[in-house]
């Protein structure tokens, strides 16, 4: 089964990582690249998933995934993982 995040819930990621806000990388576990905890970015986007697309200080794009990583908007002290409501059935 997939979680996926309800639609109010990807409303509120949406308001509280808008874009060009400064976030802050809490925890982000990718395989394939190394992304400290602490490293800064620029919000380009939240997608109907609640993935907080990203531009990454060190050159990287990955989104922050719902459900998965955790960021913090540098400025309201937001983090993404209090955004839990799912719309399983």
């Amino acid at each position: 089964m997939v979680l996926r995040p309800t639609k109010k819930c990807v409303e509120e990621i949406q308001k509280a990582f808008p874009e060009g806000a400064e976030i802050e990388l809490v925890f982000m576990d990718d395989p394939y690249r190394t992304m400290p905890r602490g490293l800064k970015g620029k919000v380009r986007s939240v997608d109907g998933i609640g993935t907080i697309h990203t531009a990454w200080e060190n050159g990287s794009s990955l989104g922050a995934v719902w459900n998965a990583d955790v960021v913090k908007n540098v400025k309201t002290g937001v983090l993404s993982n209090q955004f839990w409501e799912d719309s399983r059935p």
